[in-house]
């Protein structure tokens, strides 16, 4: 009985049951020894057999697929499982998030994302003035479809919203990066107003990725990072530089239609 509540508690909290076979001489299983989830790293070896690495307080240990027992519940990639705990969190976050942004959305109405060009050369202060004008103009329901008639040989150019939106953490900070439109080149592309924005041109790399749905948090950026590693570690893969976040979806999008993934620069 005992057992039976522990493995429903797995599978609800982690979404995955672990346990160790104990076996007899005849290979008849004597006993099972539960794992903790937590401590329990699955990876998929080249012949598509699961091998698991189990922490321990005193290193780590490697089993064959014989050896564990490995209760899944809901799975999207059949190796591991997944929480409907967790994922019962995401939707009520994606409700409070979603609920969020449509506030900001319709404060901000009618409000385009996009540039304005101007012929002459503006004096310290005249791009603040400008921007304020027309955030004044088109901001908020009231000023939906509100017609703006630009001077002075100005003109509105729009800017289509791109994915993914890139997140890296290094020794300097956390950046965000978003990938201009093709149209754009290094010397078309607008100047940015604030010393905080760089423009910079990403040379062709090879990238491995982990891809996975859901709202982002921090224990699933760690653990899709750890499998990625564990996966390309296994195929004797070596990486380098910082691992990349890459996000394509707006928050209106539900959880388990989300595409989120980590990318790694695989050495040439």
């Amino acid at each position: 009985m005992e057992s039976a509540r522990n493995m429903m508690t797995h599978l609800l909290l982690r979404g995955n049951f672990y346990a160790v076979k104990l076996y007899h001489g005849d290979l008849i299983i004597d006993d099972l020894i539960p794992l903790n989830p937590d401590n329990v790293n699955v990876v998929q070896l080249p012949d598509y057999t699961l091998q698991y690495q189990i922490y321990t307080g005193q290193g780590s240990l490697i089993l064959g697929q014989s050896d564990v027992l490995h209760i899944r519940g809901l799975s999207k990639n059949g190796i591991v499982g997944e929480s409907v705990i967790s994922q019962a969190r995401d939707v009520f976050g994606s409700a409070l998030a979603t609920q969020e942004y449509a506030g900001k959305f319709w404060s901000n109405d009618a409000t385009p994302a996009g540039i304005i060009k101007v012929a002459k050369k503006l004096e310290k202060g005249e791009a603040d003035r400008i921007r304020d004008i027309w955030n004044d103009d088109h901001a908020g329901t009231e000023n939906a479809h509100k017609l703006h008639v630009l001077g002075d040989g100005a003109s509105f150019e729009k800017i289509e919203m791109t994915a993914p939106v890139v997140s890296v953490n290094t020794e300097k900070g956390h950046f965000m990066a978003f990938i201009m439109p093709e149209r754009f080149d290094i010397n078309s592309i607008p100047k940015p107003s604030s010393g905080k924005v760089k423009i910079q041109l990403v040379e062709p790399r090879k990238l491995a990725t982990i891809r996975f749905s859901g709202y982002m948090t921090q224990g699933d950026y760690e653990k899709n990072l750890e499998l990625l590693r564990k996966t390309l570690g296994v195929r004797g893969i070596s990486t380098e530089g910082e691992p990349l976040l890459m996000q394509y979806n707006d928050p209106w999008t539900p959880p388990f239609s989300r595409r989120n993934e980590i990318a790694l620069q695989v050495n040439r």
